[in-house]
């Protein structure tokens, strides 16, 4: 009764504030500078057709500072430590500690504030998103969230392979080893296939919901929580990956790659399995990659996952990996131009424009008066599916593009509760405890990194780990998540028993 108490409440307010408040209009007459700080696959140049339509939509002039995914945080703390914040900025999950000590030092721009004043519709929607509370503070909104869509890890396969070898899609983890092992020993394409590839224990646990029923956080039977570093169903988990480890089905150098290695690796013959972000845009890449290798090749995608002791589930994502946010130091003019931008992008037309382009026969072709993207084109000049505008607004936005038989089957099976579990906690953030989760993330990536390449056995070592985390703090950090699962009446997954 209560949440349904609190979500109508949550709706009449968000009514009121739609239907009451008096907007004000954003002056565009004189010329401004906007810089745009992201991390992206490829270059962003003021002569990109888009970014010159925005440009004179909306009378700014773009700098652009762009990195790759792997250097952006540390970029990013380093213009926050120099006082050069940018004016528009992303910020990732990775980095929930440094979002919450912008804002508690006021440098982070109260973007609600602005919404109400100048009725920015489209951003005042992502603040009624599923999940999308969690980012406020105090109800206050100092970011505008960007939804991830249906975005979570799958499994890319050589389906020609399979055929070839007459095996079946693996149904259980039984299934997988036995895949893997018949790929490996007939190395179809004499390239010396390491059987599955993938980037880090990351791309690994989007298959531990499916031994321990829960995705990180779960909840026993007696209403306590279990970390699932500390759940004996992810110490059979990582029995499994050693095993591939050892016997060199799975990639041994997972903790080097990138997740351009891997893509290179699966399109080149070198692996057959690829666990990796399962969406358009990268379904579309890698499909286009293993065409360029091979015209004959047949990617799949696995649906169902594997069946483990707990069932089969994918583990999905909160909604919300990266979000956009604002410096503080800018006058309001400057901040009403930006919100006024991400507003547009947010807009069916804005949606449009970074999926398609503006004009017929570039980035799209009219097929029965729905426009259909062109592929090579897109991924010529964009790097993906889905422009780096886009991208910034609303990286879901590219689930539209889903036509494919496997992409769209894929979002409909993610899309069913029941075959999928969830990290609830992903947002969880407290100063207080931030010193424990860093240590209790050091342990375990040292002892689980051990546990699958084989230097510690698990079994010897298993109590070593539990006691190790324990002295990082795990118990106190516990109690802190624990007020917060209260607080916030989250209803976790259980464990098994």
């Amino acid at each position: 009764m209560r949440k349904l108490t609190a979500l109508a409440l949550a709706l009449l307010m968000l009514t009121g504030m739609t239907s009451a408040v008096a907007t004000e209009t954003v002056d565009i007459s004189e010329p401004m500078d906007i810089e745009i700080m992201a991390y992206f696959v490829m270059d962003v140049t003021n002569e990109d057709p888009i970014i010159r339509y925005l440009s004179e939509k909306f009378n700014v002039n773009f700098k652009f500072t762009i990195t790759n995914i792997d250097n952006y945080d540390d970029t990013l703390n380093m213009r926050i430590v120099s006082g050069d914040v940018p004016d528009w900025f992303r910020i990732r999950d990775t980095a929930q500690s440094v979002y919450t000590q912008l804002q508690q030092d006021g440098m982070l721009l109260n973007v609600s504030a602005l919404v109400e004043k100048y009725g920015f519709e489209n951003i005042r929607a992502t603040f009624a998103l599923p999940n999308a509370g969690a980012l406020a503070t105090d109800g206050v909104f100092y970011r505008v969230p960007d939804t991830l869509g249906k975005l979570c890890r799958g499994v890319y396969y050589r389906q020609d392979w399979l055929e070839e070898l007459g095996l079946k899609m693996p149904a259980n983890f039984d299934d997988l080893h036995d895949a893997l092992k018949a790929m490996v020993n007939a190395d179809p394409d004499g390239k010396g296939t390491t059987g599955l590839t993938g980037y880090n224990l990351w791309c690994l646990e989007g298959f531990a919901p499916s031994f321990t029923g829960y995705n990180t956080w779960g909840q026993k039977a007696d209403g306590e929580l279990i970390y699932w570093y500390e759940d004996d169903q992810y110490r059979d988990f990582l029995k499994f990956w050693n095993t591939l480890y050892e016997e060199k089905l799975l990639d041994n150098e997972i903790f080097i790659n990138s997740y351009e290695t891997c893509m290179e690796k699966l399109a080149t013959g070198r692996a057959g399995f690829y666990i990796m972000n399962m969406n358009t845009t990268w379904w579309s890449n890698n499909k286009t990659m293993l065409a360029s290798y091979d015209a004959t090749a047949k990617l799949g995608n696995m649906i169902p996952l594997p069946e483990g002791p707990a069932g089969a589930y994918a583990a999905t994502f909160f909604g919300f990996s990266a979000d956009s946010a604002f410096s503080a130091d800018m006058s309001e003019a400057k901040a009403a131009r930006i919100l006024a931008i991400m507003d547009y992008l947010l807009s069916d037309e804005g949606r449009e424009l970074t999926l398609y382009g503006n004009k017929e026969g570039v980035y799209y072709d009219l097929v029965d008066g729905k426009k259909v993207q062109k592929e090579d084109a897109v991924n010529a000049d964009w790097g993906q599916t889905l422009h780096f505008m886009g991208e910034l607004a609303d990286f879901g936005t590219n689930d539209r593009l889903a036509s494919e038989n496997e992409v769209v089957d894929w979002y409909a099976y993610v899309a069913d509760g029941k075959n999928g579990r969830s990290d609830k906690l992903a947002y969880f953030s407290n100063d207080e405890c931030a010193g424990y989760k860093a240590e209790i993330d050091e342990v375990v990536t040292r002892y689980v990194t051990a546990f699958i390449t084989g230097e510690m056995d698990i079994d010897a070592h298993w109590d070593e780990f539990q006691e190790a985390m324990e002295r990082a703090g795990l118990s106190i950090y516990k109690g802190y998540l624990k007020e917060y699962v209260e607080a916030q009446e989250i209803e976790l997954d259980y464990a098994m028993e």
